[in-house]
């Protein structure tokens, strides 16, 4: 990746991290099962690599849907 982009790693990352908070969500019914764009907000700067990051994080958090 060029300066300012999210490495494989990173993405690798927080697609991992996400995916533990989704057992929590299931275990703690924080969230419903599916994604549903009123229940989850996402803000990010307008930088590539802050941009990549949050949308790992919602991969991680709704792999079958996103």
């Amino acid at each position: 990746p060029g300066d300012g982009q999210l490495t494989p790693t990173g993405i690798d990352n927080d697609i991992s991290s996400a995916a533990t908070i989704t057992k929590v969500r299931h275990q703690e019914k924080l969230l419903s099962e599916n994604f549903k764009p009123g229940e989850v907000y996402i803000q990010s700067t307008d930088y590539n690599r802050t941009l990549q990051s949050a949308y790992s994080e919602l991969i991680g958090l709704y792999p079958e849907t996103v």
